[in-house]
């Protein structure tokens, strides 16, 4: 069986929710992986098929079905037995507490199941439909509008907190953080404070994880040099890009970029 993939960015009403989608198919040998961390939630919803999964806090594998791997500051690890049917929507901060109904903070650098989250029964039946629906593209809207509802239930965030979540994401992470203060008129305390509550990690941190996601984005083009992904991202040298990769993802920039190759690239 030859490996489906497919990719899908939200509908414009969702983009402060949902960053990218995405699903895949396929039947070959076991595989052990890095998973780069991302300056949001992976939700993976399992259609067929367990998963091994660790945190990035290295903790031993346990098996689970679909999941939420909540922000981290390192790779988690995954693993699965050679058959894979999957979906994977990258939940924002907003997003995160919109759909999942937590804030970041309670998911933070864990792995948690979706029957945890939302409950037995409406997870089920969400994945239910889900594999039943007559290929990707209907999967994608299936998908979107269960996000939509979710979203439109869901009590509206801190002003205070998306201001500083949508800056750091439109600066691609390069906005400084004293000026995200000044933006807000806040002290540093406060910014901090309501920040990691609701994302999970402090605004700094968070920079870097969009930093490092724009990075990896670029690294999947092979145009695209370590020298001049570093400059575009804002990283001092190619040698501050290696760290944070290796720091973010588990592995080397040749090798994320392999793993970013290896599938089709996110639409534009």
């Amino acid at each position: 069986m030859a490996p489906e993939f497919a990719t899908a960015l939200p509908r414009p009403a969702l983009t402060d929710h949902v960053g990218r989608l995405w699903g895949v198919r396929s039947v070959g040998p076991p595989e052990e992986r890095s998973e780069a961390a991302i300056p949001g939630t992976a939700l993976i919803l399992a259609l067929e098929h367990d998963w091994w999964v660790a945190p990035a806090d290295g903790a031993p594998l346990r098996r689970t079905g679909s999941f939420a791997g909540g922000v981290s500051l390192g790779p988690a690890v995954s693993r699965h037995e050679g058959r894979t049917h999957t979906m994977q929507v990258d939940l924002s901060p907003l997003g995160t507490a919109a759909v999942l109904g937590v804030p970041g903070a309670a998911l933070a650098g864990a792995i948690v199941d979706l029957p945890d989250l939302i409950g037995e029964a409406a997870a089920r039946e969400l994945l239910e439909r889900l594999a039943d629906a007559d290929g990707w593209p209907d999967r994608f809207a299936l998908l979107e509008a269960w996000i939509a509802r979710r979203v439109a239930d869901a009590p509206a965030p801190r002003a205070d907190v998306a201001w500083a979540v949508r800056r750091l994401e439109e600066t691609g992470g390069r906005l400084p953080i004293e000026e995200l203060r000044r933006e807000l008129r806040c002290s540093r305390r406060h910014l901090s404070s309501r920040f990691r509550e609701a994302v999970g990690v402090g605004p700094k941190a968070y920079a870097r994880l969009v930093r490092f996601d724009r990075a990896r984005q670029l690294l999947g083009v092979r145009t695209n040099d370590l020298a001049s992904v570093a400059a575009a991202c804002g990283y001092s040298d190619q040698a501050h890009l290696t760290r944070e990769v290796r720091a973010f993802a588990g592995v080397t920039p040749a090798a994320l970029r392999a793993g970013a190759t290896a599938s089709p690239p996110v639409p534009a």
